[in-house]
């Protein structure tokens, strides 16, 4: 949707960093108008806010997940892999077996 912004909409984003351009998205304006820049502020409300809203409800669920597994199994969080988070990506390629 940035990409084919117009150039005010777009320059008036342009910089920002992922969150800082969810934040700004969200609180675009609303406008009555009937315009393809109208048209753009409003889905790319949109969307920011339902990347916020998910955000929000992903944080609580994990917490949730948290309290539960503390109670029942707390082992479990010594495990790798084991949680309410999913593991963080390798930054480096998987180790390969060479064959022979």
């Amino acid at each position: 949707m940035l990409v084919r912004a117009g150039p005010t909409l777009r320059e008036s984003l342009n910089g920002l960093g992922r969150v800082a351009l969810i934040r700004a998205c969200a609180t675009l304006p609303t406008t009555t108008q009937h315009s393809t820049h109208a048209a753009t502020s409003t889905v790319l409300r949109s969307l920011a806010r339902r990347v916020l809203a998910l955000t929000d409800e992903t944080r609580a669920l994990q917490q949730q997940m948290s309290t539960a597994i503390t109670a029942c199994a707390p082992q479990l969080l010594d495990q790798y892999s084991v949680g309410p988070a999913p593991p963080r990506r390798c930054s480096s390629p998987p180790a390969t077996t060479p064959t022979g």
